[in-house]
């Protein structure tokens, strides 16, 4: 009798074990300009600190992202849009769930455009050549 009541403690701890050892977390986030707009189309990727290994990522929209069952320990968190510069940021899944990112818009002073006539172009019944 004493030895199922020990087996089946000693089942029951080794599973609260296995389960807090293998926990999942969720992390929620929203995504901003520097105007506390929420962004409306941006990609979120989620890598591994040592590597820069994808881990997970999506496109989002309305500002808001979530990633389910993902595992504890530190990531890095790559967020960007398109006219917006990219943001790199270190988070760990066991101290944050809810996080406000914001993203700074890229500003082009000038843009120049310009082309060229090629010197030579070919027609079906002649070359006509520019000096």
């Amino acid at each position: 009798m004493n030895t199922k009541l020990l087996c089946l403690s000693l089942l029951f701890v080794c599973q609260t074990f296995s389960i807090s050892a293998f926990a999942q977390q969720n992390i929620q986030g929203l995504v901003t300009d520097i105007n506390s707009v929420p962004l409306e189309y941006f990609n979120v990727e989620i890598l591994n600190v040592a590597d820069s290994s994808a881990v997970k990522g999506g496109t989002f929209v309305r500002g808001e992202f979530t990633f389910n069952n993902l595992a504890d320990g530190k990531y890095l968190l790559k967020l960007s849009s398109l006219g917006y510069s990219p943001l790199y940021a270190e988070i760990d899944t066991k101290s944050l769930k809810n996080i406000t990112f914001q993203l700074n818009e890229i500003s082009l002073d000038e843009v120049v455009v310009t082309a060229r006539m090629p010197n030579v172009i070919n027609k079906e019944d002649r070359f006509i050549v520019e000096v």
